[in-house]
């Protein structure tokens, strides 16, 4: 397990590789193994994000996390690596206190071509 992102987790066991998600080419030399850090990628799980407002203006918020996903959504396609994403960097984290809803159906069969 490799982790990319542009600070390590204090709690992380996994292989840490310093990676700005919101510059493409670095998301590509990544994920392709480029500097021989690892032998290849078999998925990726998107879970680098800014969590809300509260820890950078909306509009921080917004540019770097769709624009990460979209390298990383992107980069996986090029190298047709499995992908997987949460919606929220929170949802992995309810509170207590606050069960999680359940998810709604989708009226129509969804395609993903990644």
């Amino acid at each position: 397990m490799v982790n990319f992102d542009r600070v390590p987790s204090p709690e992380s066991r996994a292989h840490f590789i310093r990676t700005d998600l919101t510059d493409y080419g670095q998301v590509v030399e990544a994920l392709s193994g480029i500097d021989e850090v690892h032998s290849g990628v078999d998925a990726v799980v998107h879970l680098a994000a800014i969590p809300g407002a509260t820890f950078a203006p909306n509009v921080a918020t917004f540019d770097n996390n769709l624009v990460s996903t979209f390298h990383i959504f992107q980069a996986a396609k090029l190298f047709k690596i499995h992908t997987a994403s949460t919606s929220r960097p929170t949802a992995n984290s309810p509170s207590p206190s606050s069960p999680p809803a359940a998810a709604p159906r989708p009226r129509r069969q969804l395609r993903a071509d990644v």
